[in-house]
C-alpha cells in the first residue's frame, strides 16, 4: 500500500519502496501469478 502513505523525504520513499518490493518477492505465488496474465505470458516461455 505504498500509494496511500504520506512520504516526507526521498530516503523514506526509498525505504518504503524497498520494503514493498521485498514483501512481493517473498510471496512466490503472487510473483508466479504475474506471469499468468495474458499480456505478460510471452515472458514466461
Amino acid at each position: 500500500m505504498l500509494g496511500k502513505l504520506f512520504i516526507g523525504s526521498k530516503d523514506e520513499m526509498k525505504r518504503l519502496a524497498l520494503n514493498a518490493l521485498r514483501s512481493i518477492q517473498k510471496r512466490k505465488a503472487l510473483v508466479i501469478s504475474f506471469f499468468q496474465l495474458k499480456d505478460i505470458k510471452y515472458a514466461a516461455t
